[in-house]
């Protein structure tokens, strides 16, 4: 399962959790593609519509990280 997050302290940035990883990923099209982990507080984020993985190049498939 793939889940996306949002974090005020990361603007224009979505937080996004696959496979109990999470990763910070920028809010462009085909973001996925430059993610990186991510080494905050989980009581910071809010979760948000998983519409807006679409947009980031988010697959299931991806699911495990690797992007590939």
């Amino acid at each position: 399962m793939v889940t996306i997050y949002e974090c005020s302290a990361l603007p224009l940035h979505w937080v996004v959790e696959a496979d109990g990883r999470m990763f910070v990923v920028p809010a462009v099209h085909n973001g996925w593609q430059k993610r990186t982990p991510y080494r905050g507080y989980r009581e910071s984020l809010r979760k948000v519509s998983s519409s807006y993985l679409i947009g980031l190049g988010v697959r299931d498939c991806d699911a495990r990280g690797t992007g590939d």
